[in-house]
This record gives structure tokens, C-alpha cells and sequence, in this order.
């Protein structure tokens, strides 16, 4: 079974119990040059002067909407902390008709609540999720209403379900080529999410493949010989939600219930990343890091806020 979490609480769970795809070529923004860092340029530290006090008290958004932090862990520690290596705001609107799902790079250089600026990820390490949810909403201004963490077992699950994916790869390696390519298990499917000293974008080529899979989860699922065998639907649903701990108000069954919803019923489900800059360095010179965009970032969180992404 799942567990519940709560995103302003100390971030330890308790056990408890569609439409089209809009296809993008690119998921992320592109950089000129080989996608390395500039050492020339540094991070900068300019951010809203008001995050840190939206991180507790962010504006109110649209009534019916819900913005779900969805974290997925990874299997190893830093400093004995686990380490949130997929992070994705996922945006439903008032009619629950659609879902956006907004991927954030890990190595967005952002204010943590009582840590100063450091990578997006470290929130996570050093406060588990109620610290990333506050970090979210003190960058954005938008109310993070439920969190789901998962892993990449569940993952994995997921892919084996389904019989394999088919994806776009926008990020060559030697192992997977560029266009379009299949990952037959759950196993190949993680090697490729997992990919990242070999891609020109590093760590961003790494976020372009996991959404470029997410994509492709979706379309099998929705596919006219998954959606229409209840058995099929089922199992992939138990296998998405297996390992998930979820915050208070929401519950892996409920989940299991919109995706239901996606699968069978109709929606839509589209993709975007966070407004980013270049990827440059740390003030301090030592870290690479994803520069964000503070304009696009908080227009962002305006569209989410009034339910118009």
C-alpha cells in the first residue's frame, strides 16, 4: 500500500491504503554550444523578495484546482539523505479535465526556506517533501495543495505493465539513438531516464528523456487495447501506485482514480518545463547549475494560479 505524508509535517509516512497527449518536440529549452557551463557567467541569486514569505503563505489560486508536487526518489543517498531526482508540478484545472505537468530541472538554483540558495534537489535532502513544497511555492506563488512521492521501482512496474513504451528521444547516447525508440521493459526504461554523463545537456538531457517518457507512458495507456481492458487499466494503475506515499487529503486510491478517469474517460495531458536562463555556476564557482528564469517562473506560477496554462 501507499502512505500518507504530509507536506508541512516532518515528511515521515503511515501506511494507508482522457483524451489526447499534446506531443512537443522539445521539452526543454534549447542551449547554444555544447550545453556545457559557461565559466564564464555565475548563477545568479536574484529571486523574488517575496519567496520567502510565499513559501509559507502563497497567493490563493482558482477554486477546483489542485497542484500536486510529484517527487520521484532515487535509490541511493547523499549524506544519508535520499535525493529527489524527478520533481514535476502537476496542475489539474477546475473541471479535471486536464493535467499539466511542469517538470523541474534539479539543479535550478532557488531559495530553500532556512538554507539560502542551492539546488532545487536539496530541499528535498534536507527537509524531505513539506520543505520542496514550501521551496515551490516561495518560488512560484502558487499553493502546493498535495504531494506524491514515488520511486523508480514503481516506475519501472509501470513500464513492464504497459509491455514496453515507445518514445521520442530528443538526447543520443550510444545506447539509445536520436528519434523515435523502444524500451521493451522496465529495465531498459530506467537506464534510459537514468542516462546522463553521455547526453550533451547532462542532468537537463536527463529531464528532457524523463518527461520524453512520461509521453510515451501515457499514450500506451491510453491506447484503444489498454483503455478498453478494465484488467489492463487495473494493472497498470496498482503497478503506478505501488510504492507511493501521498500527503494528507489525498490518498493512493484517489490517484488510482484520476488516472483511471485520463485513461478510460478522456482529457488531456500536456507538458512544459520551468523557465530557465542558461545553466552557469554557483556564486561560489564550484557548482553547475540551471539559472531560472524569475520572470517566466513567476508568470508561470500566475498561470497557474488562475487556471489559464
Amino acid at each position: 500500500d501507499g502512505g500518507t505524508e504530509s507536506p508541512t509535517g516532518d515528511g515521515k509516512g503511515s501506511g494507508t491504503d482522457g483524451g489526447g497527449t499534446e506531443k512537443a518536440s522539445r521539452y526543454l529549452k534549447d542551449v547554444t554550444g555544447d550545453g556545457k557551463p559557461d565559466k564564464g557567467a555565475k548563477g545568479t541569486v536574484t529571486a523574488p523578495s517575496d519567496s520567502a514569505e510565499k513559501a509559507q503563505n502563497p497567493s490563493r489560486g482558482a477554486e477546483g484546482t489542485r497542484n500536486i508536487l510529484i517527487v520521484g526518489e532515487d535509490d541511493g543517498r547523499s549524506n544519508g539523505a535520499v535525493r529527489s531526482d524527478v520533481m514535476i508540478l502537476a496542475h489539474m484545472n477546475a473541471s479535471g479535465s486536464k493535467v499539466t505537468l511542469v517538470h523541474f530541472p534539479r539543479d535550478l538554483w532557488v531559495p530553500i526556506p532556512g538554507h539560502g540558495f542551492d539546488k532545487l534537489n536539496y530541499a528535498y535532502s534536507a527537509g524531505g517533501a513539506p520543505l520542496l513544497a514550501q521551496t515551490f511555492q516561495g518560488a512560484l506563488d502558487v499553493p502546493v495543495t498535495d504531494v506524491v512521492v514515488t520511486d523508480f521501482e514503481s516506475f519501472s512496474s509501470t513500464v513492464d505493465a504497459l509491455g514496453g513504451v515507445t518514445v521520442r528521444n530528443p538526447q543520443p547516447s550510444p545506447e539509445f539513438p536520436e528519434g523515435t525508440v523502444r524500451l521493451d521493459d522496465g529495465a531498459e526504461a530506467l537506464r534510459f531516464v537514468r542516462e546522463r554523463k553521455t547526453l550533451k545537456l547532462g542532468d537537463m538531457g536527463r529531464g528532457e528523456r524523463q518527461m520524453a517518457v512520461l509521453s510515451g507512458v501515457f499514450d500506451a495507456a491510453r491506447s484503444a487495447e489498454v483503455a478498453r481492458n478494465p484488467n489492463k487499466v487495473q494493472r497498470i494503475l496498482d503497478a503506478s501506485t505501488r510504492n507511493v506515499r501521498v500527503s494528507a487529503g489525498l490518498s493512493p486510491k484517489e490517484i488510482r482514480g484520476i488516472g483511471r478517469r485520463f485513461i478510460t474517460g478522456g482529457g488531456t495531458v500536456t507538458y512544459q518545463t520551468a523557465p530557465w536562463a542558461s545553466i552557469g555556476w554557483s556564486p561560489d564557482g564550484r557548482q553547475s547549475i540551471v539559472v531560472p528564469d524569475w520572470a517566466g517562473i513567476r508568470a508561470l506560477g500566475e498561470k497557474v494560479r488562475n487556471d489559464s496554462l
